[in-house]
Formats: structure tokens, C-alpha cells, sequence
């Protein structure tokens, strides 16, 4: 058999992550579908999709702004985490969080029905 291949790790920290959100909040996709939408976001639909009849619960990570968000809220993702809900916390704060905000951070309102 062939060997797996050796992560490229001369990419910065968590800039896949970030090329990642940016296709996934409408920035330029490298594919598409034949129906002309971007196949990250088609990607994601069908591991959502996935992940919700395997009785999972979806949480999007690295959502930074509100339109990622309302993306990946419509492509039926449960919770987000990221910049746009918090910065990290160190774990002795969590409880505090979520004493002083009365949540846990992910969706700011309930998703339209």
C-alpha cells in the first residue's frame, strides 16, 4: 500500500481554518458544483446533513462574523463557536461566562423557522 501523505505544515497556525471560513462566508471558492455553487459549502451541507442523521449535534468552529454565521446557521449547523461569540477563556472564567451572559455563546437568537 501507499504511504499516507505527510501534513503540509509550512502553512501558518489556523490559516487553513481561516481559508475555510472565508469560502464558507462567500469568499472565492477554488470549485463548484455543476449548479454553479461553491463545493466547500455543498462539503459542509453534506457533513451536516451526515452528522444530524448519525444524531449528532454540529458545532461551526472559527466563525469570526455574522455572516458566516447566518451561513452556516442555514446550512443547519446546531451551535458556532469563534471570535464572534468570544474570545478564549481561560477555564477558571467559564463559569462566570456563562453566570454573567445567562448562555453559552454559539447562536446569538434562535435559528428562523
Amino acid at each position: 500500500p501507499a504511504p499516507l501523505a505527510t501534513p503540509d505544515r509550512s502553512a501558518a497556525p489556523g490559516s487553513r481554518d481561516r481559508e475555510a471560513a472565508t469560502v464558507i462566508a462567500g469568499g472565492p471558492a477554488r470549485s463548484t458544483t455543476a449548479e454553479g455553487r461553491p463545493a466547500d459549502e455543498v462539503i459542509v451541507e453534506a457533513l451536516v446533513g451526515l452528522a444530524h442523521r448519525l444524531g449528532l449535534t454540529v458545532t461551526a468552529e472559527c466563525v469570526e462574523t455574522r455572516g458566516q454565521a447566518e451561513r452556516l446557521r442555514a446550512m443547519g449547523c446546531d451551535m458556532g463557536q469563534g471570535y464572534l461569540y468570544s474570545r478564549p477563556v481561560p477555564p477558571e472564567r467559564i463559569g462566570l461566562l456563562l453566570e454573567t451572559t445567562g448562555r453559552c455563546p454559539g447562536w446569538p437568537t434562535p435559528p428562523p423557522s
